[in-house]
């Protein structure tokens, strides 16, 4: 996350390259994001594993800051806790606007509960 960008674009674009050639014919598809490049079966996301958690959990309180966390927040039902990091528009019930600002949310969590 800290590299230069001229250099990191320059290996996003040899990365993207050297793993379309390798998922070429397969069940896989790439996804970038906000500084991260996904490789996933076709028709996975964190919403369909969100979903496929939620027969284990009471409470589900689900943060993200990138574009990949957006099919989570649609997934999940109302009751859940959903928060988007930053201000770009989203499904998450929720805005903080930075890493910092979710950290308290989280701490405040844990010391006084749910």
């Amino acid at each position: 996350r800290n590299s230069d960008p001229e250099m990191a674009s320059m290996r996003v674009k040899e990365l993207m390259d050297e793993l379309s050639a390798l998922i070429a014919n397969t069940d896989y598809t790439i996804l970038v994001g906000n500084k991260i490049i996904e490789v996933r079966p076709a028709g996975i996301n964190k919403g369909t594993t969100a979903l496929y958690l939620l027969d284990e959990c009471d409470f589900v309180f689900a943060i993200g800051d990138d574009i990949t966390d957006e099919e989570m927040f649609k997934a999940l039902p109302t009751k859940a806790i959903t928060v988007k990091v930053g201000v770009a528009p989203s499904f998450a019930s929720y805005y903080v606007s930075s890493q910092s600002e979710a950290l308290n949310v989280l701490k405040t969590l844990l010391e006084d509960g749910v």
